[in-house]
């Protein structure tokens, strides 16, 4: 069978005697200053040509870093204009056309008015005239839909 354990009591003071409170601001600053000042006395300070050394390493680094980063931003921004990403993504409006503008229409319309009289259509006005019978199709199902 297996002892049983029991906590040990704690040898903290239960507010007898000292009090737990922090010191007050200024004995707390002061106790920071006084390490402080002793921990500046550990520091061993680089010697001029140390300094000058880790300096120019420093340096050095930064400048083939910022190097290396300019090159590979030309590079991808090469490649990516090569293969057609340099454009803004600014909404294109649509390449297919459907029909011409209303005034171009009907000035054609006009004009093959003339045409129609004698029952021929000029060579070349084939489109037109398509284009003329496509927009009456259009207009007369715009007026079964109202």
């Amino acid at each position: 069978m297996a002892k049983r354990v029991t906590p040990k009591k704690s040898n903290k003071n239960t507010g007898k005697g000292k009090s737990n409170k922090k010191p007050n601001l200024f004995s707390r600053l002061g106790n920071f200053f006084k390490n402080l000042s002793k921990e500046i006395k550990k520091v061993i300070w680089p010697d001029r040509n140390k300094l000058k050394r880790a300096a120019s390493v420093t340096i050095t680094i930064i400048v083939a870093v910022a190097l290396l980063i300019f090159v590979t931003d030309t590079i991808l921004q090469g490649v990516l204009k090569a293969a057609g990403f340099d454009k803004p993504n600014v909404a294109q409006p649509s390449t297919e056309v459907v029909s011409e503008s209303t005034d171009e229409t009907e000035a054609q319309a006009n004009s093959d008015a003339g045409d129609e009289e004698d029952g021929s259509i000029a060579e070349g006005d084939e489109s037109t005239a398509d284009d003329i019978v496509v927009s009456e199709t259009d207009a007369a199902a715009t007026d079964d839909a109202e």
